[in-house]
């Protein structure tokens, strides 16, 4: 946290994203949909406070400073550091249809999901044409909405699509859980069992140390 700076982040102001390319603290700049909300929805007034989150899960209280056309100029009044996340928790799921992929994005962000990965399955339906770029930008607009709804200031990192062996691959060395709609432990009982083996080797570690 910045010296000489209150600590106390105020619960009732409007949050708001902002990119870490648009602050030079203690200044920062709102634009595109969040200047937008600002100036033209929630119509708010210069010298109000608000609370913005950068994507490395830094949350600052600000002052607006100025309403512009295309831009909100903030100061920024305290700034504190992003929490750790003591689980990491990587997603793999075969690309749904709009509005369920946009319901999974949603949940996964509120539940500090690190990372996304979009699996292009045998199945899959949804056509993710040149890399699926715009649909991507849509995901991740989605997760600053569905953080900023819900208090969270870690975001998940979407990645690009890919199959179910590169997903694998690119997870290694982690713990893997599959859900099938077939077969299988029922969910509740697999994580039980996933906690009691970090809790023993939790221990094991504290012992041998």
């Amino acid at each position: 946290m910045s010296k000489n700076l209150p600590s106390i982040i105020a619960l009732t102001a409007k949050r708001f994203f902002v990119n870490s390319s648009e602050i030079k603290f203690p200044w920062a700049q709102l634009k595109g949909a969040e200047h937008h909300h600002l100036a033209h929805v929630l119509r708010k007034k210069t010298g109000e406070k608000i609370i913005v989150f950068d994507e490395k899960g830094r949350l600052y209280q600000a002052e607006i400073i100025e309403i512009g056309k295309n831009k909100t100029s903030i100061r920024l009044l305290t700034r504190e550091s992003p929490p750790v996340r003591e689980v990491i928790i990587n997603l793999g799921l075969g690309i749904l249809k709009a509005k369920n992929m946009d319901l999974v994005i949603q949940k996964a962000t509120e539940w500090g999901v690190a990372r996304i990965f979009p699996l292009l399955t045998q199945r899959t339906v949804v056509k993710m044409s040149e890399g699926g770029e715009k649909k991507i930008k849509r995901w991740r607009q989605i997760a600053v909405e569905a953080a900023k709804q819900s208090g969270q200031v870690l975001l998940p990192q979407i990645e690009k699509p890919v199959n179910l062996d590169q997903f694998i691959q690119e997870c290694s060395g982690a713990e893997k859980l599959f859900l099938s709609e077939t077969k299988g432990k029922i969910l509740w009982q697999a994580l039980e069992e996933l906690a009691a083996t970090f809790s023993s080797s939790s221990s094991s570690s504290s012992s041998s140390s």
